[in-house]
């Protein structure tokens, strides 16, 4: 059978052993897929290089696609997991001010800068894109939202992505620092979610 697609597969615990490596690559694999949203510089150089060496041994190639955590805003701490219904009004408010005396549930965040970036209208994306909220008002370390798409907002993935154009300066110089170690084990591609323009 001539194959005309490619394979790409995340290599995550249940497949960075390296006898299990063999077998994806023996099955078809043709890209390797290393999230650096997790694990250290030094665990992925260590997954790169026996990736490389089983290629070699095998006489196959594969690539290396390194994928970035693109622009996330961390979530302060939150006592129990939130349930969001669909219209529902909420409030987020930067970390280490007071919560906004407005009814309704409230989420803290862990980068102020967003509230000077945000406008009516604009969109955060919560839970790794599961839930969508719509400013609907935003104050100096507060923000109201309508809930858009609801769902369980759970702590394991307490992260928002903001979907308008943003300079986000501070996860930019995080990713210059990890494209860095990428460069040193001369990856063949980078991947990174939620580009929204050439700065951003």
């Amino acid at each position: 059978m001539n194959r005309k697609a490619k394979i790409v597969a995340t290599i995550g615990p249940a497949s960075q052993d390296e006898t299990v490596l063999e077998r994806l690559i023996q099955a078809g694999v043709n890209v390797a897929r290393m999230n650096f949203s997790h694990g250290t510089h030094e665990e992925h150089a260590e997954h790169i290089t026996t990736i490389r060496r089983i290629s070699e041994k095998l006489n196959t190639p594969v690539g290396i696609l390194q994928d970035l955590q693109g622009p996330k805003i961390r979530v302060g701490e939150l006592p129990a997991p939130l349930q969001l219904s669909e219209g529902e009004i909420i409030h987020l408010y930067a970390t280490g001010t007071i919560p906004p005396l407005e009814n309704g549930q409230k989420i803290p965040v862990d980068f102020r800068q967003l509230f000077d970036s945000v406008r009516t209208s604009d969109r955060l994306l919560l839970d790794d894109g599961r839930l969508t909220l719509e400013v609907v008002s935003v104050k100096e370390r507060t923000l109201s939202a309508r809930v858009i798409v609801g769902g369980r907002f759970r702590l394991t993935r307490e992260s928002i992505y903001p979907v308008f154009a943003f300079a986000f300066q501070a996860s930019l110089r995080r990713m210059k620092r990890i494209l860095h170690s990428a460069f040193l084990q001369n990856v063949d591609a980078v991947a990174i979610s939620f580009v929204r323009s050439a700065r951003t």
